[in-house]
């Protein structure tokens, strides 16, 4: 619903080439250190980029390459339509200068990011997600013509392959994303499907990745059904989806229904099952936008984007189910002013030059993106 920069992390197979002196942007690791500076990091980078719709962090390598690397592409999506979307209200309509997809260099060990350069030329890619052998990104695109969830035509999804030297797109093929404003993408656990949340549409879809990265056919399609307290609640709106560790369960987090659904799913068919286990539900009017697992895969937090709580959840893989055991606030109770929570992840994802018990650790700290 509101914009936040689209970026993912991929360790470059060429460090170093194309970093420009950086001495105007801050340390990224400074940016980190506090939930209320986000917005003092956000402020370049709305202006590269023509205001991004959402916010998803992945450093795409191993925990022995990440000791090795510090170099990363960095991609972010864009609105190339307009410049922002707020209570599903597009604004800015052609006032964008944005064309697609755009990659930079960053250098962990610095915190220098260089100057973007377009990857790829493409329509609102809204969300992007790359394949867990590094060699392919997914990007989804919004309706060129948006005017707004409500009313939005269509949606799509792209496959690209990865230049692993200069970090630039080839488009594969493109594929319907079977419902509107899809605002959300990510990969299962082996590369073979794609899992898409429509946050117009109130659906959730999915679709087979073949061998050579492109997509295939629809493999799975559930319509979401149901509504909470506030306004923009009256029907779902999915807006984050992505799989359960082990790769058996499929985790939604829908903003219209205040809940976070858990679905079965078979791998081998690429099939959601509609929720056995219980969904879990967050305070009314909360507005579930993304969800984390911790790295040791006992726990989900659901940061809620009209609240800006985290709901702590424990997580049962055996049954697939989430048990809320704690509730909080991302702002002080006496914050004024707008707060729309947009990213949550567990702040071990960043670290790069820390040994193993370090790590362990630092699995508990997670970093709240406020947009």
């Amino acid at each position: 619903m509101y914009p936040c920069a689209s970026y993912l992390f991929l360790r470059t197979s060429e460090p170093h080439d194309f970093i420009f002196p950086a001495a105007s942007l801050r340390r990224v690791s400074d940016c980190f250190l506090v939930v209320k500076e986000i917005n003092v990091f956000m402020k370049p980078i709305r202006s590269m980029f023509c205001l991004v719709i959402a916010f998803a962090f992945g450093i795409l390598a191993g925990p022995a390459a990440l000791a090795q690397d510090t170099d990363f592409f960095v991609y972010a999506g864009t609105y190339t339509g307009f410049k922002w979307v707020h209570h599903s209200k597009p604004y800015g309509l052609g006032e964008s200068q944005s064309k697609g997809i755009y990659v930079s260099r960053f250098n962990a060990a610095t915190g220098e990011l260089s100057e973007p350069q377009l990857a790829a030329e493409v329509i609102n890619p809204s969300f992007l997600t790359i394949s867990p052998n590094h060699r392919f990104l997914y990007a989804v695109s919004e309706d060129p013509l948006s005017v707004g969830p409500p009313l939005d035509h269509s949606s799509y999804v792209s496959a690209f392959a990865i230049d692993p030297g200069t970090g630039k797109l080839r488009l594969l093929n493109k594929a319907p994303a079977s419902g509107t404003s899809t605002c959300h993408i990510s990969m299962d656990r082996t590369g073979k499907y794609v899992f898409m949340a429509n946050f117009g549409s109130g659906s959730v879809s999915v679709i087979r990745v073949k061998e050579d990265g492109s997509l295939g056919e629809l493999t799975s399609f559930i319509q979401n059904v149901g509504h909470s307290v506030a306004p923009i609640q009256s029907e779902p709106h999915p807006h984050w989806i992505g799989p359960s560790p082990d790769n058996r369960f499929v985790i939604v987090s829908d903003l219209g229904m205040d809940k976070v659904l858990v679905f079965r799913f078979d791998a081998t068919t690429g099939m959601l099952s509609p929720p056995g286990p219980p969904s879990v539900s967050v305070y009314p009017g909360g507005g579930p936008r993304h969800f984390t697992f911790d790295p040791a895969g006992k726990f989900g937090y659901q940061l809620s984007e009209m609240s800006g709580v985290v709901d702590v959840l424990a997580w049962d893989a055996a049954q697939g189910t989430l048990t809320t055991i704690q509730r909080a606030q991302t702002v002080p109770h006496d914050f004024f002013g707008g707060n729309h929570s947009a990213e949550i992840e567990p702040r071990a994802f960043f670290q790069n030059r820390v040994s193993s018990e370090q790590r362990a650790k630092r699995l508990r700290s997670l970093w709240f993106w406020i947009g």
